[in-house]
């Protein structure tokens, strides 16, 4: 088990992770920041695991284990895409760890860390095409205290993406064109199927950022 617990399959005993004290979790942390400034990420994760392991709720651990696994995908070449999936839903899940026990228990001190968090969430929600849950960090982010401007403007930038629904633009850009008539195969491959899916689905998108954004649309625009 985790940290210092342990469990014996066969007669199912088992023994809890201990409780440690703020010294400990200091050092935890401390440890942490010394790997990952030497660029060894997968251990300060697991230095990091175990502050929120032993003290769940504690922002600097929520958000040290986050940010620690966003250099790690940042730095990583060549990952593989199940690993990066899995890495960014635990960067997720710990920048929302922090983001909540900062909402149960707000510290000024903590305003920029938990800041940094929103507007990641907020840009994993758009890439997900998740606008509410965008918004929703976004709306917590506004009301953070302290908030520098590059972050405000971060944040405007968003507002903005949202507003205009540019997702739908973007989605619609990166389909693939369609093949002219007299090159387009006759073979009843699936691959065929899914472009003209993808196509129909881009020209879906585009009416529809169209019809919310149509000064967004123009041909001169």
């Amino acid at each position: 088990m985790c940290v210092d617990g342990w469990a014996c399959v066969k007669c199912g005993v088992f023994h809890y992770p201990r409780k440690v004290d703020a010294e400990e979790v200091a050092r935890f942390i401390s440890e942490g920041a010394r790997c990952g400034n030497a660029g060894d990420y997968a251990l300060a994760e697991w230095w990091f695991t175990r502050v929120v392991w032993d003290w769940p709720g504690f922002v600097p651990g929520h958000v040290n284990l986050a940010e620690a696994t966003r250099t790690r995908l940042a730095r990583s070449e060549g990952l593989d895409p199940a690993v990066a999936r899995r890495l960014t839903a635990r960067m997720r899940a710990q920048y929302e760890e922090a983001v909540e026990s900062y909402e149960r228990d707000p510290h000024d001190a903590y305003a920029a860390p938990i800041a940094r968090a929103c507007l990641t969430l907020a840009e994993l929600a758009v890439d997900d095409r998740a606008p509410d849950r965008a918004r929703r960090a976004l709306a917590t982010f506004a009301a953070l205290p302290g908030t520098d401007a590059e972050s405000v403007a971060r944040a405007a930038a968003l507002h903005r993406h949202l507003d205009l629904r540019l997702d739908l633009f973007q989605a619609a850009a990166s389909a693939p064109a369609p093949l002219p008539r007299h090159h387009a195969p006759r073979a009843r491959h699936g691959g065929h199927a899914e472009a003209r899916t993808a196509v129909v689905q881009a020209l879906a998108d585009l009416a529809a950022h169209e019809r919310i954004a149509p000064e967004h649309c123009r041909p001169d625009g």
